[in-house]
């Protein structure tokens, strides 16, 4: 997700069953390789099994296979069981670091299965190996939904995205902005909506145990040019302008949008939270701390590629706090923000 520990094969197969619709999703093949004639587990790959556990303790309908293999040196039924242990070695780790059982297959190739060469030392090494293949089956259900404008609830063609802490996918609408899909049923959904000419949005779909048939609009507001959009779920440590972890996907939605809208020039605004309270003075470390933090979001979209020429950025220490007199949290967080506005 993102707590992927190695995203190396994601597919996604749809799987009708006879009260609803299921998803099996390959998580992860997970090459683990061992030394010459063992069947002990390295710290490396103990290290790396660990994450994994951690990463698909708690995905849905979960299913692993371990296919062990040998090199060809010494004997081939030796090597069968030596393969069965080396087997046994991972499934043991990944019981012992909360896998059930239940959810694990064994199979002992031995030295039948190479993927490279037996006559070199580093083709002997690849073939010395535990393939773990990951799978979950994940409850579905349709989605049918729309995005529309803002300003007239016309649809309005876009891309949208859905994600879940496991799980992901990615549609284009038809030219009226409607679209139909499946998305897990026991999780929380959530969809982010990006279309031409329009600032993005997102909304989270509730899970639904029953896996009943969802519905969604979502109106965008245009981005036109005087319009300004709060950029959400930004996340600043107190008192600086660093950027904590969790802002990563918003900043990334920001980046999205500005490379949607290729000819959007925009405004960068900072903002501080210091209510009841006079105009702090251009001098002062509020002001600054406005300042820092709007040029942080515009080194961000640098970085990420978009010419200087479309970005500018502007400070406003507490001159324009949405609630001057602020005593709620909510309200706090509202005044301490950054905003874009098209030019």
């Amino acid at each position: 997700m993102p707590r992927l520990l190695l995203p190396l094969l994601l597919c996604f197969m749809a799987l009708t069953g006879t009260a609803q619709t299921t998803q099996r999703t390959q998580y992860c093949d997970l090459p683990v390789y061992f030394d010459f004639g063992a069947d002990s587990l390295t710290a490396n790959a103990r290290a790396r099994l660990q994450q994994l556990a951690a990463d698909i303790m708690d995905l849905p309908g979960l299913d692993i296979r371990l296919t062990a293999h040998t090199d060809a040196v010494g004997g081939s039924a030796a090597n069968l069981a030596l393969s069965k242990r080396r087997a046994q070695a991972v499934s043991g780790f990944l019981a012992a670091a909360g896998i059930p059982d239940s959810t694990i297959q064994l199979v002992g190739k031995g030295e039948a299965a190479p993927v490279a060469s037996n006559d070199t030392p580093q083709g002997r090494q690849q073939n010395r190996r535990v393939e773990v293949q990951v799978h979950s089956t994940v409850p579905m259900r349709a989605l049918t939904g729309q995005i529309t404008s803002q300003t007239n609830s016309t649809g309005v063609p876009a891309i949208v995205h859905l994600s879940t802490d496991n799980w992901r996918d990615s549609l284009k609408t038809d030219t009226t902005g409607q679209f139909t899909t499946l998305i897990p049923a026991l999780e929380p959904v959530r969809l982010d909506a990006f279309a031409e000419g329009f600032f993005f949005d997102s909304k989270i779909l509730p899970p639904d145990t029953a896996a009943t048939d969802a519905e969604a609009t979502l109106p965008l507001p245009p981005a036109e040019a005087g319009a300004k959009l709060p950029v959400k779920r930004l996340h600043f440590v107190g008192g600086q302008s660093a950027l904590l972890r969790k802002s990563l996907p918003e900043l990334d939605r920001l980046l999205r949008f500005m490379e949607l809208n290729g000819g959007l020039e925009i405004i960068i605004h900072g903002h501080v939270n210091v209510p009841n309270a006079p105009p702090v003075s251009p001098s002062s470390d509020n002001f600054k701390l406005s300042e820092d933090r709007a040029k942080r979001i515009y080194e961000h979209l640098i970085e990420g590629g978009i010419d200087t020429a479309r970005l500018s950025w502007k400070a406003h220490g507490n001159w324009e706090m949405l609630y001057p007199r602020a005593v709620s949290e909510g309200q706090q967080s509202a005044n301490r923000r950054v905003e874009v506005e098209v030019r």
